[in-house]
This record gives structure tokens, sequence and C-alpha cells, in this order.
């Protein structure tokens, strides 16, 4: 199971100020992965991947078999010493059974750019299937945004 990661990078509100030297640019390395995920029992299920890794995790009716299972990594690229800002979706619907919910990210909500101004984020998820939803591999885009505090 794979969400293929879309970068949006938001203007934010319009301010007096003159533009940052050097736009921010987001480049997804890796896409959210649930791995190989199957049905056990009836009911509800979920499988969670934490941004900072260490293998998902399962409840409800949903047991994992391993396979390709990671969080969401971008490398954001733009002024060095640069902090920016994270925006992560509530919630996305991958049909009426199947969705991601609980986005987080590494860091959490804000971030700095390092000398060479570069930084790694990492996004996690939480993905539920309903009782009548189907396990399989869905695929679909999510975004995040990033800007300049």
């Amino acid at each position: 199971m794979l969400l293929m990661a879309v970068v949006v990078q938001g203007a934010g509100p319009v301010q007096a100020k003159p533009p940052d030297p050097r736009p921010l640019d987001v480049t997804t390395l890796l896409d959210l992965r649930f791995g190989i995920v199957v049905r056990e029992g009836a009911g509800d299920g979920w499988i969670s991947v934490g941004p900072t890794g260490g293998g998902p995790v399962t409840g409800g009716g949903l047991v994992a078999l391993g396979g390709d299972n990671g969080p969401a990594l971008f490398e954001v690229v733009g002024v060095p010493y640069g902090v920016f800002q994270i925006s992560l979706p509530n919630r996305l619907l991958i049909d009426r059974q199947v969705t991601v919910t609980e986005f987080t990210s590494d860091p959490e909500w804000s971030g700095v750019l390092d000398a060479e101004g570069r930084a790694t984020v990492r996004v996690g998820g939480r993905l539920g299937v309903g009782s009548q939803g189907k396990v399989g591999s869905p695929r679909t885009l999510f975004q995040i945004e990033v800007n300049y505090q």
C-alpha cells in the first residue's frame, strides 16, 4: 500500500516585505508506505506509520505482513538557517471505506534549514479501512505545504 506525496509550496499571506532571497524548494524522496496489509476477521481496522519509522502499528481487523513500509520523506531547500512551517492535510479520502488521517511530521510543525539551506521532513499517517473496505494497494496523492515563517 503506497501513498504518493505531492508538495505544495504555499505563497502564504500577503506581507509587506521583500520576497525571500531564495524560495523554498521541496522534493519528494520517498512516498508514505503502509506495506502489505491483510484483513483478519470482520470490522474496521487501521495501520499507522509514524514519521520516525519504527514499523507499522495495527489495530482492529488489520494485520501487517511486512513489505515496504515507512514515512514519506521530503527534502526542503532554501535560505541557510531559514525557519519554515509545515502544514499537513487533516483527512484524505481514498474511497468510501478507506481514509488516511492523523498525519504527523518530524519536525512537528516547523523546522530550521541547516548551514547549507537543507532540511529533511518525514511524514507519517494512519490508514483506516472500514469493514467493507478493500485492503489491496490503493494509491493516491496527498499534499504538504512548506512556507518560510
